[in-house]
Order: structure tokens, then C-alpha cells, then sequence
């Protein structure tokens, strides 16, 4: 990625109740993080969406040298898992190539004049990895919610999510 790629960071962090030690009550105190990068595509624009998932820990539990409870936040599920890519990047693909009839070569000399080296490769790989697990029912509804795509709302890929599908357009478990 080229060093000027834009970054947008959601940070994911535990609060309230879920920051007392379950073992002595006092509050836990951050001791790292984990973060996920995924590629996002809205055209014109191209960014790096990072999930910073933070870790926590009992501080007065460490100093006692007991048993130290650690509490982390519930990692989103990624799209298509061990991969960089979002459900609007491969939505933005998938319109590309099957509404728009652009050929993926195109695509990919497309996005190296933008500065991206995405090949067509990968692109094949996350659209058939998504076909295949997700059903055509699921894909036409995806692409019914596709005008938010010109209206980028902060929270609209969310929405596209298999799980708050209707449930005739869920994908089968």
C-alpha cells in the first residue's frame, strides 16, 4: 500500500461493567491491542479501515501474583477470513464486473493509476470466495442496499452483514 493511503481507525474498547476484575473488583487497565486492517473501496476514494481490539488486565490482580484475569472485546467476524478485504470493497467489485460490465484487467490497471496494486487475482479470489459462500438471494439484497454506495452513511457496510439480512436472504449455516 502506498504510504499516504488514508487510515480510518475504530477503536473497540471494553466499558463500564465489563472492566471489573471478576476475581477482586477493581477496574482492569488496558495492556495491548490487536489490530485488523481491511481494504475499503468507495469510489473515488481508497482507505484503510483499521479495528483496534484492546486488551485488558487486573493491575492489583498482577501485583498480588494471582491468577491474572484478562478481558478482550468481541472481534467482528471478517468478511472473508485471513483477508484484507470489506464487504464494500468486494460489493464495489462485484458491481464493477457484473453491473457495469467492466473486465477485471481493467479494474487492476484502474486502481495501480490510483496508487492500489490489487491484482486481478485477488479480486477473482474474494468475489468467488463470496459467491460461494454467500447465496445468490443474499448477493441481490447486498446489491438492493448498493445506492448507499454513492451516500457513504459511517455505518451502512454493517447493515449488509449476512446476520441482519432478512431471513430468506441469510446465507445457510
Amino acid at each position: 500500500m502506498p504510504e499516504d493511503t488514508p487510515v480510518e481507525v475504530v477503536e473497540h474498547r471494553l466499558e463500564g461493567d465489563d472492566l471489573i476484575c471478576p476475581e477482586c473488583g477493581e477496574t482492569m487497565v488496558e495492556i495491548g491491542k490487536e489490530v485488523r486492517r481491511t481494504l475499503v473501496i468507495r469510489k473515488p476514494e481508497i482507505l484503510i479501515h483499521e479495528d483496534w481490539y484492546y486488551t485488558y488486565a487486573c493491575p492489583k490482580c498482577k501485583q498480588e501474583n494471582t491468577e491474572v484475569p484478562i478481558a478482550e472485546v468481541p472481534k467482528d467476524k471478517p468478511l472473508i477470513s485471513g483477508s484484507f478485504a470489506s464487504p464494500e470493497a468486494v460489493a464495489f467489485l462485484m458491481t464493477q464486473k457484473y453491473v457495469m460490465g467492466s473486465p477485471i484487467y481493467r479494474m487492476e490497471r484502474d486502481f495501480i493509476r490510483q496508487g492500489l496494486w490489487l491484482s486481478q487475482q485477488t479480486m477473482s479470489n474474494w468475489m468467488l470466495r463470496c459467491a460461494k459462500d454467500y447465496p445468490y438471494r443474499y448477493l441481490t439484497w447486498v446489491f438492493t442496499e448498493a445506492p448507499q454506495l454513492s451516500q457513504p452513511d459511517p455505518g451502512w457496510a454493517s447493515k449488509l452483514l449476512p446476520w441482519n439480512a432478512p431471513e430468506n436472504c441469510r446465507p445457510a449455516k
